[in-house]
């Protein structure tokens, strides 16, 4: 969903805010740990949506980093 919403350009204009707003959604929505969506926003939330748009991130690389983001402990506990 993130990859598709930035990559696909469903909206004239927004696509990357929509992209990390619907993430960040979907990841309360199923009880990710508040913290972890908050240390992800954080530290990398903007330059990581930057870089899928750029194409700097290829989507193998995503699914990496987004289990890493899920499956370290959070900075903030």
């Amino acid at each position: 969903m993130y990859w598709s919403l930035i990559k696909n350009h469903c909206f004239q204009d927004g696509n990357k805010r929509v992209a990390l707003a619907s993430v960040i959604s979907f990841w309360f929505g199923n009880d990710v740990d508040p913290d972890r969506i908050s240390d992800f926003v954080r530290d990398q939330g903007a330059s990581l949506t930057e870089n899928i748009a750029g194409g700097k991130v290829e989507r193998e690389e995503l699914h990496q980093i987004i289990a890493k983001v899920l499956d370290e402990p959070s900075a903030m506990q």
